[in-house]
């Protein structure tokens, strides 16, 4: 009596090692007992277990039945993975999958075998312990003899399997013989039609599969499509197929009488699926496209490369049969948008059945950036020429690379932001701001990250940002390796013509202006710049000079005054700071005691600080900068003494950093985008005798500080040890004589910055202990508020969807035009309505009634030989959009021509329709979701729910 019972998971069971230790040299104990105790010769109740055969082996072959031993025959109902545990792991709670057989008093059970090269699949895995636990009394589900005894007791036994390098891993099924095809479906010869009605041919169904039995069981590992090849051969004749003759049963399996010739031979992709046990060996050929072609000659080689567990090759053998000649066929591939429409999420910016977006193609504003930076982490990324204005300049800007990019230098490195003004506008806040984008932003511990170049910069990331409590984010020069510094220089003294160059801004901070000691009335030391974000006034050029002379919004003036007595001199006022939030303060302008008829050389105010600029809400809806502070002036003499001193220049303004993430930011270490200080004056101390005449050379006005702006809208947190600073510069100190008590001219102090701060819910934690210059509460300069997306002026609003290359099966589709008429059509039958999509335009999203909101595009593939998609397509073409129609749920749709004007061409389109599409196997989608300027983060754009793609075919 015998019983197949199917292995599932079943109770665990218990014990330590070293009871299962005892337990298995007890169990070898009672193997030669018969049903009589250990050693007693006393008869003992119920069922013995006389012998486990492999209890206590270490090299138990992958394939090996185990094989138990019992006094009296079992009840097969007894017999269960309950009963009967096979288990491992570390505390043995995986149990192992296979089947039992009862016969007689003998119980069997027979491991699953792998159909997989890498084995995980079989019930069986390489250098394993396994223990066996045999449930005996008093347990209900206890092992049972047909008189319904149980085994007296329960035991456990354990055993190891040979190591994965082992040449015996698995015995040899058949030993010393080649495995051979018992059997095929469908069989060799195999033909649809009836050879004597072939004016009325009567088709046969013949399935959509291959099934091959082989004699035994085989190395999992070499049985895939190159050792099992399945192609197509040859196509009939289009209206009788393949009419027999002579050649009906060909002894050249790849002929057939009357087939045209595919050549060369075309693979017919399928998955491969082995299942074997100890009876049976089967593999299944299962076309990816789930039906064979049509009126197609196929023959399958089982090549000598196939081997058995013992490692003897096959016998080869060869199987062809024909497929019916159906009539055209029409195809429905539905995409539920869930496991069945595979995206490249490297440059896919769309959602595709996320948790926001279940079951749906879906577009939301990525006001984060899609995580590409192209192929330099370091470089920007946008903005282009493409959006404009017309004739635009790009600081460089480089293309996605279809690699997101995850931010994490171990070094110290330096973001470039471009070496020329962008004229550009980006598409984040509408700035001439330039973009980088990445995945996630990591600054470590003891990490520096320098921003160079000329313009402010916005970091985008689609993941989190952080900054470690010692790393740092320099927004300012800082003179360190190579980079620019800042400060304004000390001036000199020296009797010839000098120009003492100012502080240099980055990410668009102001210059400082340099400090000039020309004996000519023409030249005079320099106003700083204005940044980034601020509005120049400009006045009458006046003296001229190298930079127009001007003051107001954001710039620091120069200090100069021409002294009236004998002799003629200009002496040196301080030079104006930079301003920003607040304004720069002015250089004092004090004469020596000879000097008291000075006048000012023209009809602007010398040293005049800055004014206030950029948005007076404080919250920097567009980039802002801080401006350079003017260079001091110079104490210049006519008579040729040797006394020329020259001021100090001006200091740079601090630069703008926006760091905007869709996830959350912490900051426990520095952002530093403060001004750069004033130079000192230049002095002369060795004529003592001229000492009352002047102060040396005034000092450099400093730069105001720039911008921090950190948006989120979830979380952004900071700590004890964060620093964010936007400190104006400190003016420098004027040139003085070691004696003669001159008064001292510095420069005025810089404005300070802004700093913006914005979240889900306005609360920043851990900003009581941060250190914030200005600091919450300050009468300018600091903005906290909840996220607004409003303030973005059109970034990511055509996020978009790009597929993988999909199979759709047949070798030579024609695709039907989709329809979402809601009326009759001719497809898929007549009569029956057309609606081809679930899609919508919400309310929120929409850039109007009438205009485009989903643009669908798709390019087309041949297919190779041997099965797989040639890597040149045909380029995107437009096969129909979705207008608002006012109504959610029913978006219009417009198939085909002409493209949408309302929404741009993409640059790579290729045109529009099916035509260069048809009769390519392979195909690509690509979405595009078109969203309204001011939507929010959380606001769902348009949406496909599901599509109903038609085709036909006659392959």
């Amino acid at each position: 009596m015998s019983i197949h019972a199917d292995s599932q998971r079943g109770r665990s069971g218990s014990g330590s090692i070293a009871a299962f230790a005892v337990a298995s040299a007890s169990l070898l104990g009672v193997s030669c007992g018969g049903g009589g105790g250990a050693g007693t010769g006393q008869t003992l109740p119920g069922v013995v277990l006389v012998d486990f055969l492999q209890a206590a082996q270490d090299n138990v072959p992958l394939n090996r039945t185990l094989e138990f031993r019992f006094s009296s025959a079992i009840d097969p109902n007894s017999v269960n993975p309950d009963s009967i545990q096979v288990r491992s792991g570390a505390l043995f709670g995986a149990q192992v999958f296979g089947k039992f057989i009862v016969q007689d008093s003998t119980v069997y059970f027979e491991p699953k075998m792998p159909g997989l090269c890498d084995l995980s699949d079989g019930g069986f895995q390489p250098n394993v312990d396994y223990r066996v636990t045999l449930v005996g009394t008093p347990e209900e589900f206890a092992i049972r003899n047909l008189a319904g005894a149980p085994l007296q007791s329960t035991i456990n036994a354990l055993f190891h399997t040979r190591l994965i390098t082992d040449p015996q891993l698995f015995e040899d099924h058949i030993p010393g013989l080649a495995p051979t095809v018992i059997s095929t479906v469908p069989a060799d010869g195999a033909y649809p039609q009836a050879p004597a009605a072939i004016s009325a041919p009567v088709m046969v169904q013949q399935g959509n599969e291959v099934v091959i039995t082989f004699s035994e069981n085989l190395n999992p590992c070499t049985v895939n499509e190159n050792t099992v090849l399945f192609y197509q051969y040859a196509t009939g004749d289009p209206v009788l197929g393949f009419v027999p003759n002579a050649d009906q049963t060909p002894s050249t399996p790849t002929t057939w009488g009357s087939g045209n010739s595919t050549t060369p031979p075309r693979r017919v992709r399928s998955t491969f699926t082995l299942a074997q046990d100890q009876l049976t060996t089967r593999l299944t050929l299962t076309p990816v496209f789930g039906e064979f072609p049509d009126n197609a000659l196929l023959v399958v080689h089982v090549t000598n490369n196939v081997e058995d567990l013992g490692g003897i090759a096959m016998e080869p053998r060869s199987v062809s049969f024909v497929t019916e000649n159906r009539s055209i066929q029409i195809r429905q591939k539905t995409f539920e948008f869930t496991t069945d429409f595979p995206i490249q999420p490297n440059v896919s910016t769309g959602d595709v059945n996320s948790t926001r977006s279940p079951g749906k193609v879906q577009g939301w504003l990525l006001f984060a950036g899609d995580g590409d930076n192209g192929a330099s982490v370091v470089s920007l990324t946008g903005p282009t020429t493409v959006n404009g204005p017309v004739g635009c300049n790009s600081a460089g800007s480089q293309a996605n690379d279809a690699n997101p990019d995850d931010f994490d230098p171990t070094a110290d490195v330096t973001l470039n932001t471009g070496a020329t003004r962008n004229t550009c506008t980006n598409s984040t806040d509408g700035s001439k701001a330039v973009v980088f984008e990445y995945r996630s932003f990591r600054i470590r511990n003891g990490v520096t990250v320098r921003l160079v170049g000329v313009n402010a910069a916005i970091i985008l990331v689609s993941g989190d940002i952080s900054i470690e409590a010692t790393g740092k984010l320099m927004v300012r020069g800082d003179g360190i390796g190579g980079n620019v510094q800042s400060n304004g220089l000390v001036g000199i003294s020296a009797n010839n013509t000098n120009t003492v160059a100012g502080g240099i801004g980055v990410a668009g901070g102001g210059d400082g202006g340099f400090a000039n000691n020309s004996v000519s009335t023409a030249i005079y030391s320099q106003n700083g710049t204005a940044a980034i974000g601020s509005v120049d006034a400009y006045l009458s050029p006046g003296l001229g000079g190298p930079d127009p002379i001007r003051v107001g919004q954001g710039r620091g003036a120069v200090g100069q005054f021409l002294g009236a007595a004998y002799p003629p001199q200009r002496i040196s006022p301080g030079g104006g700071a930079g301003g920003h939030a607040a304004i720069g303060g002015s250089g004092a302008n004090t004469t020596g005691a000879a000097n008291a008829n000075a006048t000012l050389m023209n009809t602007f105010v010398d040293g005049a600080g800055g004014s206030t600029t950029g948005d007076p809400t404080g919250r920097m809806r567009t980039a802002e900068a801080g401006s350079g502070g003017g260079g001091g002036g110079s104490e210049v003499w006519a008579q040729g003494i040797t006394l020329n001193q020259t001021g100090g220049s001006g200091g740079a303004g601090g630069g703008f950093v926006d760091l905007t993430s869709s996830a959350n930011i912490t900051i426990l270490g520095t952002i530093d985008a403060s001004g750069g200080r004033g130079g000192q004056g230049g002095q002369y101390a060795a004529v003592q005798q001229f000492a009352y005449y002047g102060g040396g050379g005034g000092g450099g006005g400093g730069g105001s500080g720039g911008g921090i702006r950190i948006l989120s809208p979830k979380n952004v947190t900071l700590g004890a040890t964060t620093v964010l600073t936007t400190a104006g510069g400190v003016g420098g100190q004027s040139g003085y004589y070691a004696a003669g008590g001159i008064t001292q001219n510095p420069g005025g102090n810089g404005g300070v910055g802004r700093i913006a701060i914005e979240d889900g819910d306005s609360v920043i934690s851990g900003i009581a202990g941060a250190t914030l210059i200005p600091a919450e509460g300050s009468p300018a300069g600091f903005y906290r508020g909840a996220f607004d997306a409003t303030r973005f002026q059109g970034g990511g609003l055509q996020p978009f969807v790009i597929t993988n290359v999909i199979d759709t099966g047949p070798t030579s589709p024609t695709f039907i035009a989709p329809d979402q008429t809601y009326a009759g059509t001719p497809v898929p039958a007549p009569g029956v309505p057309r609606v081809d999509f679930l899609a919508g335009i919400p309310l929120v999203a929409s850039r109007g009634v009438g205009k485009t909101g989903i643009l669908i595009e798709i390019q087309g593939f041949a297919a190779l030989p041997d099965g797989t998609a040639s890597s040149v397509g045909s380029g995107w073409r437009a096969i129909g959009y979705f207008k608002d129609s006012g109504a959610e749920t029913f978006p219009t749709w417009s198939a085909g021509l002409p493209p949408p004007a309302d929404v741009p061409t993409p640059a790579d389109s290729a045109g529009t329709g099916f035509a260069a599409i048809d009769g390519k196997q392979f195909v690509q989608f690509r979405i595009t979701f078109y969203l309204k300027s001011g939507v929010g983060p959380s606001d769902p754009g348009p949406y496909l729910d599901r599509w109903d793609f038609y085709y036909s075919y006659n392959q």
